[in-house]
């Protein structure tokens, strides 16, 4: 029986700790979350399916009523909404970054996604800023699969697999005798020029690493400037 209440127990907790609230708001919109916060004014959730992402805020006026984990449904609809209502609004349309990606509008999109909402806006200065994302992000790519081009060719090349022809190498390669582990003219230039392009293959990897931390910081400040541009 002690194994029983034991096994019991730790089903039931397992089952409470990934049980979720769901939200649903006034226009029916549906949102698995675990509750953290509610006050006289708002509540705030992160969203059940990313728990490591940011926290959300809704204003009480926007819920329609919440299921909470435990089967309990509270009411919000008698909150009445504010007549600023509409301008208060524009949060919503606010983007959060979450590590790789971002939220919008309760939805998780993709960098190229964000860019191009943050391009319909038509500012300048933010037009400048996904320009400059978008050539890091180009930049970062080519050195990353020129650093994988090159450390292949690296690693076949010191290998033996591909063949470095030097004539001169080669003939003098072919004379004299060769004891136990002698290594032929032509076999130690392969091995130097494998691990020449082993080399740059790995500086191609580092210069693509700080183009894709420079992409993001870029990225972000340009979403920064957008959440203050639509802010109200």
């Amino acid at each position: 029986m002690k194994y029983i209440a034991l096994v019991s127990i730790l089903l039931l907790t397992a089952f409470t700790s990934k049980a979720q609230d769901t939200i649903i708001k006034r226009n029916n919109e549906k949102t698995a979350a675990k509750i953290i916060e509610i006050n006289s004014t708002e509540i705030k959730f992160k969203r059940f399916d990313y728990p490591e992402g940011p926290v959300f805020t809704l204003k009480n006026w926007e819920i329609k009523y919440i299921i909470y984990a435990n089967g309990v449904k509270e009411l919000f609809e008698n909150y009445p909404i504010p007549a600023t209502a509409e301008t208060s609004t524009k949060s919503n349309f606010s983007i959060l970054p979450a590590g790789e990606f971002y939220y919008y509008k309760g939805l998780i999109i993709t960098e190229p996604d964000a860019l191009d909402i943050l391009k319909k806006v038509n500012d300048k200065k933010i037009n400048l800023l996904v320009e400059k994302t978008r050539e890091k992000k180009f930049m970062q790519k080519s050195f990353l699969y020129g650093g994988l081009a090159a450390g292949s060719l690296g690693v076949l090349t010191a290998a033996g697999v591909i063949t470095v022809f030097n004539p001169k190498v080669n003939a003098v390669s072919t004379t004299g005798r060769r004891g136990r582990g002698f290594m032929s003219p032509a076999r130690i230039q392969q091995l130097q020029t494998g691990g020449y392009f082993v080399l740059g293959g790995i500086l191609c990897e580092i210069a693509s690493f700080t183009f894709k931390i420079q992409e993001k910081r870029t990225a972000h400040i340009a979403v920064d400037a957008y959440n203050k541009l639509i802010s109200p």
